[in-house]
């Protein structure tokens, strides 16, 4: 989803990834959803409150 609206917003936008803290996002204009599902989650919860933060 971030991936096409990067795409979509033709860059004008920000991907924050978040599970218990914010994190630097691995997402760029080049990544492939099978990246992402290739990717391991952290584990630990996600905090969905953080980016508003």
């Amino acid at each position: 989803m971030a991936m096409t609206v990067s795409r979509i917003e033709q860059g004008n936008c920000h991907v924050i990834d978040v599970d218990t803290q914010v994190q630097p996002s691995r997402i760029r204009r080049r990544t492939s959803l099978s990246d992402v599902a290739s990717w391991r989650p952290s584990g630990g919860g996600t905090d969905l409150a953080l980016p508003f933060q």
